[in-house]
């Protein structure tokens, strides 16, 4: 297969899944919007673990596309891949053939992981009693509807020179070792290695 051929990687829920939508309460629909965000972030994060200067996309240091220099206009590997202002992302992620369904989430609050607020100055948040204010993490599922199935996400190179492999290889390490959408906190999918095209 050449690189730069579609690929579908095919994913199976451990957990609940929710990728977001327009409306509050969530509808039933993977929607790639709310994968690309995350597989941006884990892949600057990534690259800066290996030492690639990786700016802040929203800081004021981020590098602009110039199309005056080479291929890449001068960006960093993730704008590069993942795309700027004038600078259109490399791939085109879609859902493909699902088998999903809603799942209800009971129990929303997660006790065992309670941890102190933390503030702007990296110090912990104390109440009226000079105690660490405590923050007990929740799902936020109550009105929204997560949903639970298989489903294969298609990655399409809108650029020659576009490593699909990169893409999908990315989606399995998200996969494995956090978790695919928002409010990913304590939800987990599963790739389905063998089913990769």
């Amino acid at each position: 297969m050449a690189m730069n051929s579609p690929k579908t990687v095919e994913f199976e829920t451990q957990t609940p899944l929710w990728t977001g939508g327009v409306n509050p309460e969530g509808d039933l629909a993977i929607h790639p919007t709310g994968l690309l965000g995350g597989m941006r972030w884990w892949l600057e994060s990534l690259l800066r673990g290996v030492g690639a200067d990786v700016p802040d996309p929203t800081g004021a240091n981020r590098t602009g596309f110039d199309p005056k220099k080479e291929d890449t206009g001068g960006l960093d590997p993730a704008s590069a891949i993942f795309g700027t202002t004038g600078y259109r992302r490399r791939f085109r992620l879609t859902v493909g053939q699902s088998t999903i369904a809603p799942v209800k989430v009971e129990n929303t609050k997660l006790p065992s992981k309670i941890h102190p607020v933390i503030g702007p100055n990296g110090q912990p948040v104390l109440d009226s009693n000079g105690q660490p204010k405590m923050k007990v993490p929740t799902w936020f599922f109550e009105r929204s509807r997560p949903v639970q199935g298989r489903f294969a996400l298609r990655i399409t190179p809108l650029n020659p020179k576009c490593n699909i492999g990169l893409i999908a290889d990315l989606l399995g390490f998200m996969a494995k070792w956090n978790a695919l959408g928002a409010r990913a906190d304590g939800f987990r999918c599963r790739e389905n290695n063998e089913r990769r095209k």
